[in-house]
């Protein structure tokens, strides 16, 4: 089980983000409980899914991008 917080409160309106832009997430780990409970604050605040894949220029590739495997 994983807790989650997010700070800011309102990401999507302090950083004016808009979910309509290709969106990517880079993360130090590329462990799925980091994945899945980005994705369940990603699906809470209706931006795109890091479980989905982002078309871009004509090519699917994924928005999620871990740097290591976790150890």
């Amino acid at each position: 089980l994983v807790r989650t917080k997010l700070l800011p409160e309102n990401p999507v309106e302090q950083f004016k983000l808009n979910p309509e832009l290709p969106t990517f997430y880079v993360a130090r780990l590329n462990a799925p409980s980091d994945i899945a409970a980005l994705d369940s604050v990603c699906q809470q605040l209706q931006l795109p899914r890091p479980k989905h894949l982002q078309t871009l220029a004509g090519k699917e590739i994924p928005r999620f991008i871990g740097l290591q495997n976790p150890t």
